[in-house]
């Protein structure tokens, strides 16, 4: 609440108005000496906190700030686990899960981050956590959410290990035509994106089959039917553009770099190396490559970089984190113990002819790994974003007590 005395100054410029991303500018209610309401007497800019006055009298305003999304979450942040700043695209959720502690480092856990989708029924939810709940990776500038299924996606037969591209294996020796060479194992063509997006033919059901497993009306996948595509919850998830690509020759060159450095390469700025095929497509070579590739889609994995994030954000800009892997593998909100399938391929490995494209995952013991492409049957936790702007209806975010979303009608 500020005064003003329009005889002596236009503007007011104040430093402490309410954070621009914790609260947006809804109104002022202005009233001149007189006690009479005065209309349009304020102009606001959110960009230089500047309030400015469009009338000659002399009046006294109220200012109104609504809460944002992303106000909310730092208000049930007592741990400070999501990050002050932006971290590579968006704010984000950093530190240890709940179940482990550190007696050497004093690092924060994040337990506030549980979020609740396909019911608004906390019971609901509650009682069914394979089913409802997601945890909150981070929040866009646009003030779009990035979820990740808590636990194991699982299908109709109870199977939660999924193939990353079962469909397709290198021949022995390789004979020139290759099953799993080039766009045929890249992400938009691997049997995974299908099944979880919802386009996959239905042949065959299981591990290696076709059915769909998360989205779309034909899913097998029944206790996933809140995402069937004619539901409200399904029109809540953003096509989001993802980029994909191949990363690096093995384990110990991406174990060795940080967040920072994975997200410009999965976001096409910084190039790296990896092996793939020649012009000849009979051996395999060192290359440098770019990531300039993307697909337009619901719904994705990890990438490496939103795992290597999850750190404490003390540890973004370390140059060799694999000294410190040990502590880190098993203190990262992210990591599961269990082997889960990543959106990023590794190239081929390096033994020539009889070799076939790499899958990334994060092993059982939280380093981040490979296997082939053709029999990678890993967990998978699908990611996606949410449309701006959702509204939480109640909760505070712990596991207990989650968020819950309110619904309402999308066109």
């Amino acid at each position: 609440m500020v005064s003003y005395d329009g005889s002596n100054y236009k503007e007011y410029a104040k430093d402490t108005w309410p954070n621009n991303d914790d609260y947006i500018y809804n109104k002022a209610e202005c009233i001149d000496n007189n006690g009479e309401l005065v209309a349009d007497a304020i102009s606001f800019s959110p960009e230089t906190k500047t309030a400015t006055m469009i009338t000659d009298k002399s009046i006294y305003c109220t200012l109104y700030f609504d809460e944002t999304l992303i106000g909310r979450l730092r208000e049930d942040d007592p741990n400070n686990t999501l990050s002050t700043d932006i971290v590579g695209d968006m704010y984000r959720y950093q530190g240890l899960n709940e179940q482990y502690q550190s007696d050497d480092l004093n690092y924060p856990v994040v337990d506030n981050n549980y979020i609740c989708f396909g019911t608004n029924n906390k019971e609901a939810c509650l009682n069914d956590e394979e089913k409802y709940m997601y945890r909150i990776i981070g929040i866009t500038k646009d003030k779009e959410l990035k979820l990740i299924k808590e636990t194991f996606l699982k299908d109709d037969d109870d199977n939660y290990f999924f193939v990353w591209n079962a469909k397709y294996r290198i021949s022995t020796p390789y004979n020139g035509t290759g099953d799993c060479d080039g766009e045929k194992c890249e992400w938009p063509n691997t049997l995974l994106f299908k099944r979880i997006n919802g386009i996959s033919n239905g042949n065959s059901k299981g591990a290696s089959g076709d059915t769909n497993i998360f989205v779309g009306t034909t899913t097998n996948a029944s206790s996933y039917d809140y995402l069937n595509t004619d539901s409200e919850w399904y029109k809540m998830i953003k096509s989001n553009n993802w980029m994909y690509g191949d990363t690096f020759t093995n384990e110990n060159d991406v174990n060795s770099f940080n967040g920072n450095k994975m997200y410009r390469v999965e976001h096409g700025l910084d190039s790296t190396t990896t092996y793939l095929r020649d012009e000849n497509g009979t051996e395999n070579v060192l290359k440098n490559v770019t990531w300039e590739k993307s697909k337009d889609a619901k719904i994705g994995l990890m990438y490496i970089h939103d795992y290597y994030y999850a750190w404490p954000d003390e540890n973004l800009n370390k140059e060799n984190l694999i000294k410190t892997w040990i502590f880190f593998q098993n203190n990262n909100f992210n990591q599961v113990s269990e082997y889960e399938l990543l959106i990023d391929r590794f190239g081929y490995n390096t033994s020539g002819g009889s070799s076939g494209i790499l899958a990334a995952c994060v092993y059982k013991n939280g380093e981040i790994g490979s296997h082939w492409s053709y029999n990678a049957t890993h967990s998978v936790r699908p990611v996606f974003y949410t449309v701006p702007n959702i509204k939480i209806a109640n909760g505070k975010g712990l596991k207990n007590n989650p968020y819950i979303v309110e619904i309402k009608k999308l066109t």
